[in-house]
């Protein structure tokens, strides 16, 4: 099922915060959801209350003037391994998943340490308090169960299968994926952004807007509008529904910032 939770957001904000350039340096309050708009427009107007933060803040932009824009291209197009799936489908492979013959949770038999073999779910964290499993009906507890591992649950498994570790992250270094592409665009929106609104300094608008655009504008190097490939299990499923948690900082470190960038009057 797509995740398209962000879709609109994409649409609104981008399309009319990086589509049209303003002349107007003055700036206005910011229309923003989580971080408080008149106190931007107050901490702007007096800097020196936070001047040891905005320092911090502008060594971080600084890093990213004439860096060359990372974007999903970056993984190659050998990362595309599910069927409908494109080069510009944002791509992660699941932390907890080993090769077997690698998987810190097996034996030499390649069968679960006895301390992986509880079942997750008759373990959940709620189902341990006093009385909860009485609070739920069967459907209820039928829907919450599948918050769990979507691969069937082996004791046992052959090499070149993959086993769940759970809470035991593999680097998984030699998988192209877009996560640190990603990571980058993030740091060099936020920081980028917020450098622009508390300077007025037309190269950070730049910067930021630039990478905005090359993710969510650029139809050549754009983000797909969904984590359909994110936390993905090689030869078992293209992604899994916990791939949402890793766009969850879009809405405050993008759509935020560029809200800072259109309220700050920026030309680019």
């Amino acid at each position: 099922m797509a995740v398209n939770l962000f879709k609109v957001s994409v649409l609104t904000t981008l399309y009319i915060s990086i589509g049209v350039k303003y002349t107007d340096s003055s700036p206005t309050e910011p229309r923003t959801l989580l971080i408080d708009g008149p106190s931007l427009m107050y901490l702007r107007s007096h800097p020196n209350e936070i001047k040891d933060a905005i320092s911090s803040i502008i060594g971080r932009a600084q890093k990213w003037q004439g860096k060359t824009i990372d974007t999903v291209l970056n993984k190659g197009s050998g990362a595309n391994q599910w069927p409908g799936s494109s080069i510009n489908d944002y791509y992660t492979f699941s932390p907890y998943y080993w090769l077997a013959e690698e998987a810190p949770c097996l034996n030499e038999n390649l069968c679960l340490l006895a301390e992986f073999t509880d079942d997750d779910f008759t373990h959940h964290e709620l189902l341990q308090l006093p009385g909860y499993r009485k609070t739920l009906t069967n459907t209820q507890y039928r829907r919450l169960s599948k918050d769990f591992d979507p691969v069937s649950g082996l004791e046992c498994y052959k090499k070149g299968q993959y086993a769940k570790c759970d809470g035991m992250a593999n680097g998984h270094t030699n998988n192209p994926n877009d996560k640190q592409a990603k990571n980058n665009m993030l740091q060099a929106v936020l920081s980028s952004s917020l450098s622009y609104w508390y300077t007025g300094d037309e190269k950070y608008a730049k910067v930021a807007s630039d990478w905005a655009r090359a993710w969510f504008v650029n139809q050549k190097t754009r983000m797909n509008p969904n984590t359909n490939f994110a936390q993905g299990i090689t030869g078992l499923i293209p992604g899994q529904k916990y791939g949402i948690i890793e766009v969850n900082r879009f809405i405050q470190d993008v759509f935020e910032m560029l809200e800072l960038l259109t309220a700050g009057g920026r030309k680019h």
